[in-house]
């Protein structure tokens, strides 16, 4: 099982926090999963996310949603506020992953 997270990081000032606390909530529920949080991949791998541009930013991660061999998403409940996050979610459903949103899980076949 690996879990993508999926959340409001533009317009949010609070996104870090955010995304940590999905992250320890995660590992708590599903301590056999593999868990990918894009705000500290992209730290690692780039730059703080709001210094990047936002299609630069939303094509790296779409990218790695696609190739990161996931087999869930995570939507946190910010998630409709975000365009990105939307984007993320309706791509998520496209390529079959399991949602897990609002603590619940659904299968969602694109």
């Amino acid at each position: 099982m690996k879990i993508y997270i999926s959340g409001a990081i533009s317009n949010n000032p609070d996104y870090k926090d955010d995304f940590a606390k999905a992250e320890s909530f995660l590992k708590r529920e599903y301590p056999q999963a593999e868990i990918f949080n894009p705000v500290t991949w992209t730290q690692q791998q780039f730059r703080a996310p709001e210094e990047m541009a936002w299609a630069d930013l939303m094509l790296a991660l779409l990218n790695e949603l696609n190739d990161g061999s996931f087999t869930h998403l995570y939507a946190m409940s910010n998630s409709i506020y975000s365009l990105g996050a939307c984007i993320e979610y309706e791509f998520a459903k496209k390529i079959g992953l399991t949602i897990i949103r609002n603590f619940s899980i659904a299968t969602i076949v694109g």
